[in-house]
């Protein structure tokens, strides 16, 4: 999987390189195998960083921390056990962002929609690709959730 340019150098900054495979470090956890199919592609490659975001405007700085999952500090099973309370939708764990505000939990689902569960939770984008490139340059637009009418609305 590959991101757009300034995305790509944030991950190569953080020790990503053309070829880097963490297939055995992952399929060793507990539920692993379980993930969506461009979940697991996605953390063999790009798994256990801790990436810096670069926002254009150097308004926000954070981080998007990939070693949640290898560390355990997201277990896999608990997130297979129960849907999110959001849209009753199943998530899988991806890892955490840290931006100026708020630290959020970066869960996606098997549409490979980004979630960021936070103080509120906000359903990024329908895209997995898109969400992750999102995070890393600060692009804070997304879709809310409404508790009364249990739908994604625009922020």
């Amino acid at each position: 999987m590959k991101f757009k340019k300034e995305v790509q150098e944030q991950f190569r900054k953080a020790g990503w390189y053309e070829g880097r495979n963490l297939k055995k470090k992952y399929d060793k956890i507990n539920g692993f195998h379980e993930l969506p199919d461009f979940l697991k592609e996605f953390l063999y490659e790009y798994g256990d960083l801790l990436v810096e975001t670069n926002d254009p405007n150097n308004t926000f700085t954070g981080t998007l921390n990939l070693k949640a999952v290898p560390r355990k500090r997201l277990k896999i099973k608990s997130y297979l056990q129960k849907p999110s309370l959001e849209g009753n939708v199943l998530t899988f764990p991806v890892g955490f962002y840290q931006n100026a505000h708020f630290p959020y939990t970066v869960e996606c689902d098997k549409t490979g929609a980004i979630h960021l569960i936070g103080e509120f939770p906000a359903k990024f984008t329908t895209n997995f690709k898109k969400g992750i490139e999102k995070i890393i340059l600060e692009d804070h637009s997304g879709l809310d959730w409404d508790y009364q009418d249990k739908i994604w609305e625009e922020e």
